[in-house]
């Protein structure tokens, strides 16, 4: 992530007639992946990018972004927020809290990085989990779904405020259909965590399935139509 795109904009600001500005810069990889009965349909990785620049001036709050992070576009984001805080008719002047600086850089730990976390360990994992649940059989149709993202933030001001994040998460959904005694059933489930890859461990989504996959039988089997009034 170019943090340098970042301070560019702030200081186009402080050359424009303000009270304040803030400016904001994330970037984030996005990988999905998904299986349909065991035939691989997705395997992505996405990375997408913006800044979002806020202005304060005597007359209002003003805020616009991009997604194009060369200096002509982030140049033009900064106009655009200027221009709106121009643009508004207060009968007061917006005011902020006093608050000190800050410096601070934060993120999330991980115990498996993700970045150290290859397409092909991702796959392994998703296909040991259709061959178990394949195998337990009259599960009719199988879709597992693997998200993960790796987010980085930058925050500064013209307080000389300054701070850093970083954000990993990843998110698995499953959806089984069940046909037994020729009769259908469905059931899905979803997974979140903020961390690594140690994330689809702790999701026990194989174990989860078998037993959403047995319930299922079970209540073909065994489950009764409501009363008709």
């Amino acid at each position: 992530m170019d943090e340098d795109i970042a301070e560019h904009a702030l200081n186009l600001a402080e050359r424009l007639d303000i009270q304040y500005a803030d400016v904001r810069l994330e970037s984030q990889e996005k990988n999905d992946i998904v299986l349909k009965n065991g035939i691989l349909d997705v395997a992505s990785h996405v990375v997408n990018q913006g800044i979002g620049v806020r202005i304060m001036t005597g007359h209002g709050i003003g805020f616009s972004s991009c997604n194009l992070l060369d200096k002509k576009s982030v140049e033009k984001t900064v106009k655009e927020a200027y221009r709106q805080s121009r643009a508004c008719k207060r009968k007061t002047p917006p005011r902020l809290s006093e608050e000190n600086p800050v410096e601070a850089e934060w993120s999330v730990p991980e115990k498996i990085k993700l970045c150290d976390t290859g397409t092909e360990e991702k796959l392994d994992a998703l296909f040991s989990w259709e061959k178990v649940v394949s195998s337990l059989g009259d599960v009719l149709a199988r879709i597992i779904l693997l998200t993960d993202k790796q987010t980085d933030k930058i925050f500064l001001n013209t307080d000389g405020s300054r701070v850093r994040g970083y954000l990993p998460t990843v998110s698995a959904v499953y959806f089984v259909t069940v046909r037994h005694n020729h009769q259908v059933e469905q059931a899905a489930n979803f997974f979140g965590y903020v961390g690594g890859w140690e994330a689809f461990e702790g999701f026990q989504i194989t174990e989860d399935a078998e037993r959403e996959i047995r319930m299922l039988k079970e209540l073909i089997e065994k489950g009764k139509k409501s009363p008709q009034g």
